[in-house]
């Protein structure tokens, strides 16, 4: 959730940021941070799934998300960079984090065998906690 807040300000500022950081010779990276953006937000999710398969002892499912990735990404790289530029390289980042996401959840969906719907979803549950975290910080 931090990570698609920071990453939906980074958006919404992304001219100014661009301007100071840079120049406004790089404002024409703007589209293509609009297009990599959810690809980030994906991959943000789908690495937070890393620890429980290096904790149920089963390292070799991050690896294969991993290599999943990389061939999705270099599959549509060859395809589209030649055909559509940076827009494609950027696709082809947002889709190689989409299927890399995609594999872990449904191997952590056949593991844990919690349902989509509670992992998906923001819970009750979830709010409880990130409450009594923030008290506890307060206190």
């Amino acid at each position: 959730m931090i990570s698609a807040i920071a990453c939906f300000l980074i958006l919404i500022f992304s001219r100014p940021l661009i301007s100071f950081l840079f120049s406004p010779q790089f404002l024409t990276v703007i589209p293509l941070l609009f297009i990599l953006t959810p690809g980030i937000i994906i991959r943000c999710a789908g690495k937070s799934l890393f620890p429980y398969f290096n904790g149920i002892n089963r390292p070799g499912v991050v690896s294969l998300a991993t290599i999943f990735n990389l061939i999705v990404n270099f599959f549509l790289l060859v395809i589209l960079v030649p055909k559509i530029g940076l827009i494609g390289a950027t696709i082809a980042a947002t889709a190689g984090y989409a299927a890399c996401t995609i594999f872990l959840l449904v191997l952590f969906i056949k593991f844990s065998k919690i349902p989509p719907w509670q992992i998906l979803f923001i819970q009750r549950l979830d709010f409880n906690i990130l409450r009594s975290i923030v008290i506890k910080k307060i206190k």
